[in-house]
This record gives C-alpha cells, sequence and structure tokens, in this order.
C-alpha cells in the first residue's frame, strides 16, 4: 500500500517536473525571438538616424 504510494507520488512528481522544464524551455524560446526581433529593428533605427545625421535631415 505504501510503496504504490511512493511510485504514485514518484511519477507524479516526474511528470510535474517534465511539463515545468518543457514549458520554461518553450518560453525561453520565445523571449529568444523576441530578443532577435529587437535587434533587428534596432539595427534598422540605427541605420535610419545614421542615414538622417549624414544627409542632415531631422
Amino acid at each position: 500500500m505504501v510503496n504504490g504510494f511512493i511510485v504514485l507520488a514518484g511519477a507524479g512528481l516526474f511528470l510535474y517536473v517534465v511539463f515545468t522544464v518543457s514549458y520554461i524551455d518553450k518560453k525561453m524560446s520565445k523571449q529568444e525571438r523576441d530578443i532577435e526581433e529587437v535587434k533587428s529593428l534596432l539595427k534598422v533605427v540605427i541605420k535610419e538616424q545614421h542615414s538622417k545625421e549624414s544627409t542632415g535631415k531631422e
């Protein structure tokens, strides 16, 4: 009886850890994509700023 409970508790804990790690991994990959998007947007803004400075426009 006690052994069965320990096995079920262990299995539940294992599944909890697996799903938690999977969730965190998905969040991190989304965050990495967002960071790359922000980097590319910043590059565009910096290029525009340099082109405005070189032409003297505001």
